[in-house]
This record gives C-alpha cells, structure tokens and sequence, in this order.
C-alpha cells in the first residue's frame, strides 16, 4: 500500500504526464494543419524545388540522380528552346522520388516536356537510392498510390509515419531555411571544367589500389519487374501517355568503367525495348554518336559532367526539344 506521500507524488506525475502528452498531442495535430498551409501562404520553396517549379509553370522538367543533377543546365535549355525550364533531379534518388514529385507537379500544372535520365537504379531496388523518397512521407495517408510507395520502403510504415512532427521533419526544416520561391533556383549544380585535372587524380588512385572504383561499381545490370522503382518507372511513361506529356528518356555518359579508358556503363537491354512513339524517345548519348566526350574536360569526376559537359549535354537535348515542336 502506498501511503499519503506516495500517492501525491502519484498524482503530481500522471498530472505531469497528461500535460505533456495533452501539449505534444495538440502540437502534432497543429504541424499536421498548418504545415503546407504555411509554406503556400509564405510561398517558401521546398527542397525538392517542387514549389519553385509550379511558381515559374515550368514546360519543361528535368528528373534523375546526381548525373541529371550536374548534367543539364536549365537556364541554358530555356534559352535554347524558350519554354521555361526546372531542373528536379536529386542525388542518391530514382523512379520512385521522380513519380511522386511528377505526379505532384501535374496535379497543378502540365509540362509540355519531361527529360528523364534514366539509369539503372530505376530498373530496382536499392536502399540508397529509395531513401530519399522517403522524404514524402507527409504525403502519407492522402494517396492510395503514394501510400502503395511508402509503404514498400519505409519499415512498420504505419507506426513510423504515424506522428505528423515525423512525417513533416523535412518540411519543418524548410520552413527553417525560409528559401522563398520568387529568390529560389532549381537543382541544378554547376562545376566549372578543371581541363580533367580531376580525372587524372582519380585515375592516378585508381591505377594504384589507392580508392575504389565507386563512380561505375555502384551499379548492378539487373532488372526487377516486381520492384517498386521498376513500377514507378513505367507509371512516369504511362503518366506522360495519359496526359499527352512528351518524355525524353536519356541513358547518359560517363568517363571510364575502371578500365582507364573512356566508356560507358552496359546499357539496359531493357531501355531499348520501350516502344517509342510520338510521346516517348529514347536517346542515349554515347561516344560512337558524340566522340568528343572522350575529352576529360568535359568531366567532374568518373560519372558526372562538369559545367562545359553540362552545357554540351544541354544543347543536344535542346536540339531534340526543338524538333519535336517543329513537329
């Protein structure tokens, strides 16, 4: 039996703990309606640039990874085609980050063209490149198909994505960087051309052990038709098909494959066989067609463009948008 002192403190601490959960239940609720609501009203700009995108009612829209993220200067497609252009590609991502944000975008507004650059992480499953999807767990709860995503990579999805000041961390974090849509800029990076410098240093450590081919070796040539970044893949066509949005698919170029020469890694047999039509094309940009990106000055490192290769890469897929309006 507890005696009087006891049942005091009792009391004091269930008193205590019904504040706490009464305040940190009010506010979850709170970021759970007031969050969007906020970042629209401020007009602040995410980090998926989704805002800055819908705020310039961009025609053109650029998704994949970190190739796509150095690879294709906007400004520069913009100029060359003059349909506004926004560049939404993230590193470490794949099929499943550029469905949701596309599907997303075209709730909206719909883009007169999507450049995809397409790799082989969008044909499975892999834990790098599906953790940055789930930065759209706030999404969570409000679209079935989303949900369908969610759920295939974010362990005990129910429990973790249950507490609404989890599921909007990221967003939280944007309002914090208070980045307003009218000062923004897309995700394009751009690294000045260093004349290969850097490839001969990576080379020079390559030849002796000294570090891993990481740039070519992360990618395994497999394809998963079961997987959710091969479906979400095909759900970007089928989206473009259904809302008459021309898709450029594009397998890019890289310096070298671990052998100290310039080549590219094995193309999916897979992107090869996609029906193309008047809606998607396929255009994989190799040496045998553009000889001179056997130049290192075009390269930041072993996979990735430099800001002269970005401009490069951007004039060829401007060329291809601009015959296709003729059309």
């Amino acid at each position: 039996m507890m005696n009087s002192k006891e049942l005091i403190e009792l009391k004091k601490l269930l008193i205590n703990f019904s504040i706490f959960f009464i305040i940190f239940v009010s506010l979850d609720n709170i970021v759970n309606l007031s969050t969007i609501p906020y970042i629209k009203y401020r007009n602040l700009n995410t980090k998926s640039g989704l805002e800055y995108a819908l705020y310039k009612k961009s025609e053109i829209l650029i998704f994949g990874a970190s190739q796509a993220e150095v690879g294709y200067n906007s400004k520069l497609i913009s100029k060359l085609t003059g349909l506004r252009t926004a560049n939404l590609a993230q590193s470490l991502s794949n099929s499943t980050y550029s469905y949701i944000l596309f599907k997303q975008y075209i709730e909206k507004y719909k883009p007169k063209f999507v450049i995809y650059d397409a790799s082989w992480a969008d044909t499975y499953d892999q834990s790098y490149t599906l953790k940055n999807t789930k930065k759209f767990g706030y999404l969570y709860g409000k679209d079935k198909d989303v949900d369908s995503i969610l759920t295939a990579i974010v362990p005990y999805t129910r429990m973790s994505l249950f507490f609404s000041l989890y599921r909007y961390r990221y967003l939280l974090i944007d309002i914090l960087r208070n980045n307003q849509v009218v000062s923004a800029t897309d995700k394009f990076l751009n690294f000045k051309s260093d004349n290969g410098s850097n490839i001969d240093k990576l080379l020079a450590l390559e030849k002796k052990g000294l570090a891993d081919n990481f740039y070519s070796a992360s990618e395994k040539n497999e394809v998963d038709p079961s997987s959710i970044s091969y479906k979400c893949f095909n759900k970007i066509l089928q989206l473009c098909r259904d809302n008459g949005i021309k898709i450029i698919l594009v397998y890019n170029i890289k310096y070298g494959d671990g052998d100290l020469s310039v080549s590219t890694t094995p193309m999916p047999e897979y992107f090869k066989s996609i029906p193309q039509d008047n809606i998607v094309s396929f255009f994989p940009i190799t040496l045998a067609r553009y000889p001179y990106f056997k130049e290192k000055k075009y390269y930041r490192d072993l996979s990735h463009l430099n800001g002269l290769g970005a401009d490069s890469l951007s004039t060829i897929v401007s060329r291809i948008i601009n015959e296709k309006l003729k059309m």
